[in-house]
């Protein structure tokens, strides 16, 4: 985990915080945040609550930047809060936002 963390603190601090931004929501991969989803849920579910808000920190911030159309991030934003049990962080995006 430690070289995952460096790499990304080393993109932040070079590029800033929305430049910086590396991995599947970014990507708007939703296939890997799927993945990532059921993962925690078999292994850690007291993770869950943690990577669905940064995911939607992060999808905004992608948006925010231009790496993510509205569109992307409303499906990243749906999948993260799909079958969660706390309320929606961020209004829900549609492709006009």
């Amino acid at each position: 985990l430690a070289p995952l963390l460096e790499a990304t603190l080393a993109n932040l601090r070079a590029q800033g915080t929305e430049k910086g931004l590396t991995g599947p929501i970014v990507r708007a991969d939703t296939t890997t945040v799927d993945l990532h989803l059921t993962a925690l849920t078999n292994t850690a579910p007291q993770l869950l609550a943690l990577y669905r808000t940064l995911g939607l920190h992060t999808a905004q911030l992608a948006q925010k930047s231009g790496r993510l159309s509205g569109e992307q991030t409303a499906s990243i934003m749906n999948l993260l809060q799909k079958n969660n049990s706390f309320p929606p962080i961020f209004p829900q995006q549609t492709s006009e936002n």
